[in-house]
């Protein structure tokens, strides 16, 4: 169905001469341009529509409410971390500042919509990522099921939480120079996992699967590394430039001491009580989703099926796998909303594993 390269990317073998097997395999094109994927893709909607008028009404939990006072705090002559301990990182703050400041404090309704528009905004990523490797939207549309059928299913206690805000960042810097080879593709990549370390630390986790997209999008196989290293580098000078920034107004209220001190009584019992037995039971594939544990086998088992591109592609999405399953085994306490970093990589594991079986398809004899 698809031949030679699309996009500079690698996608299927050359097809088959035109035969006795053209036929099936031009239906199968028209069963998934014109049936299965808007099939999907309306699922998506319908699963959107249904749970977003009645998300924009839930109330703040406690940590949102938590991040809007420091914010409200601050914005009054207060400091947050010396006026009001806080063992968080200030990235929401910001957050609940610029809402407060633009559409007035305490407005549930726009931290819901803001939260709303990352869902959706990572599903239009997953979809332009699959589209760019196999010109159909519909690895994306599966992916993105994946991952809404697990959020809209949450209540005011998991969604809206920052760790699903810092995972959108960090998959977006992840995604994203894989939808375009550009240097601008890769600022926008470096601004953002820059933007998502002042929110959560544990994103850097993810940074060995970020390094190899990149590496993946700038250098065709059996190119010299230097290409990688210097665009490696100057994506890092980015995102210290951006983090730093983020920092930077602790440090000009004269609050970055007292924020070093609340971040040393966050890692020192007895608020860290995580110990080798402990970080052991955190490990256990039970204590993962299972969609991440089925999606990080299935990936495996077909290794040997996969080359060139799709092995780098398979080298990433890997890479963001064991990764993530780390990021409740370092948190001092493990919440439910850990979960949604690890089943946003799940999303992006079934879109890789739909992209593998679409382009078995089209290889596969006449």
């Amino acid at each position: 169905m698809f031949s030679g390269k699309l996009d500079g990317l690698e996608t299927a073998e050359p097809r088959q001469e035109m035969g006795c097997g053209d036929a099936p395999d031009r239906l199968s094109r028209i069963l998934v341009r014109w049936v299965l994927t808007p099939l999907a893709g309306l699922w998506c909607g319908f699963l959107l529509v249904t749970w977003l008028p009645t998300y924009l009404t839930w109330p703040w939990y406690t940590d949102s409410e938590h991040f809007a006072m420091l914010a409200r705090l601050w914005d009054s002559g207060g400091l947050p971390y010396r006026d009001m301990f806080s063992t968080q990182f200030p990235g929401e703050i910001y957050l609940h500042w610029l809402l407060g400041k633009l559409l007035g404090w305490g407005n549930t309704v726009a931290y819901y919509a803001v939260d709303a528009a990352l869902v959706i905004a990572f599903g239009a990523l997953l979809v332009l990522w699959g589209r760019r490797r196999v010109g159909s939207a519909l690895p994306g549309w599966i992916g993105f099921s994946t991952f809404l059928l697990y959020y809209v299913s949450q209540n005011y206690t998991v969604a809206g939480q920052r760790d699903w805000h810092a995972a959108f960042l960090v998959l977006f810097c992840l995604l994203l120079p894989g939808i375009g080879s550009a240097p601008a593709f890769r600022v926008f990549s470096a601004v953002a996992f820059g933007l998502a370390l002042v929110v959560r630390p544990q994103v850097i986790l993810l940074l060995p699967a970020v390094v190899l997209a990149l590496d993946a999008s700038t250098r065709a196989p059996g190119e010299p590394w230097r290409k990688t290293f210097s665009a490696l580098f100057w994506w890092v000078v980015v995102v210290g430039v951006v983090a730093g920034l983020g920092f930077l107004p602790l440090v000009a209220s004269g609050i970055g001491g007292d924020f070093l001190a609340c971040l040393k009584a966050l890692v020192q019992p007895p608020y860290n009580k995580v110990g080798p037995s402990e970080l052991l039971i955190r490990l256990s594939p039970q204590k993962h989703p299972l969609v991440l544990v089925a999606v990080a086998a299935l990936v495996g088992l077909l290794w040997d099926q996969t080359g060139g591109s799709d092995r780098r592609m398979g080298c990433t999405v890997l890479a963001a796998i064991v990764g993530v399953l780390f990021y409740p085994v370092i948190s001092p306490f493990r919440h439910l909303y850990h979960v949604i970093p690890q089943v946003a990589v799940a999303a992006l594991g079934v879109t890789y594993l739909v992209i593998q079986v679409y382009l078995a398809g089209t290889s596969r004899p006449g």
